[in-house]
């Protein structure tokens, strides 16, 4: 998203807490990534702009722009961090030594 903002909601349209999104955010990269199907539905709380990736252009724009890589890279770090993090990912952590 480039400007503006909105909130994330359920598919029936209530809104999600914690769920807005604003400028230099992002919404559904990790289905673009792993190759998954949209699952944000959002409501603009105000004029948004955002452009739109497919996966037939991701390619490309990666090799065009390198740095949208790396940006993809730690958004994806990120996202699987924070639930491992919060022992919500039902995975197993080897004790610490």
């Amino acid at each position: 998203m480039t400007a503006g903002s909105c909130s994330s909601t359920s598919p029936s349209g209530d809104r999600l807490l914690r769920g807005t999104l604003g400028p230099a955010q992002c919404s559904d990269e990790m289905a673009l990534l792993t190759g998954g199907t949209n699952a944000l539905h959002a409501r603009a709380a105000s004029c948004v702009r955002a452009p739109r990736v497919d996966r037939v252009t991701l390619p490309r724009l990666t090799a065009d722009l390198p740095e949208v890589s790396d940006i993809a890279i730690t958004v994806f770090a990120a996202r699987r961090r924070r639930p491992i993090e919060q022992d919500a990912a039902g995975l197993l952590r080897p004790p610490a030594d």
